[in-house]
């Protein structure tokens, strides 16, 4: 049997790396949502300095409907779901809030419901535009409008993850492709 004061030092710490785990978990900022239906961080883009700003979205079915907050970020991971209907989420450190941003919240906005017309016209367009019995080149379309949506939702998750993830010197990347020739300071 452990010595009282062994067990006492042994609860302790165990209660400080809860601590140290709850503060650290607070740090941190991610979204969550269902599909597309709830806090979303859309919007990511960088800033004069290859800094990481996103805005969170109230939204639904990936359509952004209300801006939350905006931030300056650092990326941190992903949050991947924890039940079959989550959707996963990027983990981001705030760094600094920021008032929200009319051209950027106009441009998220409407990129994100330009993005549902893409997905979502060509299986409306077979919806109102076949009259009557489909042939078999109709029906090749109405399944291929089918899986679209899922194509357009998989295509843009990828471009996030790249964008996210690539390195912060973009101002530097640029820079060198534009007088690849001058040496760097």
């Amino acid at each position: 049997m452990p010595a009282p004061e062994c067990a006492l030092s042994l609860s302790a710490a165990a209660a400080a790396e809860r601590v140290v785990r709850r503060a650290e978990s607070q740090m941190r900022m991610r979204g969550w949502s269902a599909y597309g239906c709830g806090l979303m961080q859309l919007g990511l883009r960088r800033d004069a300095s290859g800094a990481l700003e996103t805005t969170r979205w109230l939204t639904l079915f990936y359509l952004p409907l209300l801006p939350v907050s905006r931030w300056q970020v650092r990326y941190a991971g992903m949050a991947f779901p924890s039940g079959p209907d989550e959707d996963e989420s990027f983990v981001f450190e705030p760094v600094e809030r920021l008032p929200l941003n009319f051209g950027g919240v106009l441009g998220t906005a409407l990129c994100g419901w330009c993005l549902f017309a893409v997905a979502l016209g060509p299986a409306a367009a077979c919806v109102f535009g076949i009259r009557g019995a489909a042939d078999n080149f109709q029906m090749v379309l109405v399944f291929a409008s089918c899986g679209w949506p899922l194509a357009v939702i998989i295509w843009v998750r990828r471009r996030w993850r790249a964008f996210v993830e690539q390195p912060s010197d973009i101002r530097g990347d640029a820079e060198r492709v534009a007088a690849p020739n001058r040496p760097r300071d």
